[in-house]
């Protein structure tokens, strides 16, 4: 690994501890675990989705989504629907008390972002923005971090 390369590694591990840190803190303020907040922001950006595609989304396996799902459900923050076409396909949606509070996290989460935005030069935003896109696009490469390095075909 070159000495950019390990600089990147450094410099994104700094930026996914901050992020991390003020998600943990935002899924406090929500009173609820921050596995279980991600998925209620997901459910709610798609304004529903099946638990085969929540889990695919999201990287986690559909018992572990299931579970986390199930949390949401027992809050009332969720429910479950059957498929008019597909009785096997269960969709999960947002109660209106799940939509109020996906609603309050994406603007905590906006309010939080935009002030880190507000700190970065006007004329370099599209920089940042660029860079972070090509970013996404080299790593969607890598199929896994323990594959050694092995790029996906």
């Amino acid at each position: 690994m070159g000495c950019q390369a390990a600089d990147l590694r450094e410099a994104l591990r700094r930026l996914f501890r901050k992020l991390g840190f003020m998600e943990r803190d935002e899924a406090r303020c929500c009173s609820m675990s921050l596995s279980r907040c991600q998925v209620l922001v997901e459910i709610g950006r798609r304004g529903g989705v099946s638990l085969v595609d929540l889990s695919v989304c999201l990287g986690l396996d559909k018992s572990t989504v299931s579970r986390l799902v199930d949390g949401l459900v027992e809050d009332g923050f969720a429910e479950r629907r059957e498929s008019s076409l597909d009785r096997r396909y269960l969709a999960v949606a947002l109660t209106e008390e799940g939509q109020t509070r996906f609603v309050d996290i994406e603007a905590r989460m906006d309010a939080f972002v935009g002030k880190a935005w507000e700190r970065v030069p006007e004329e370099r935003r599209g920089i940042v923005l660029e860079s972070l896109r090509i970013l996404e696009e080299a790593f969607l490469c890598c199929e896994n971090c323990c594959d050694e390095g092995e790029e996906k075909d």
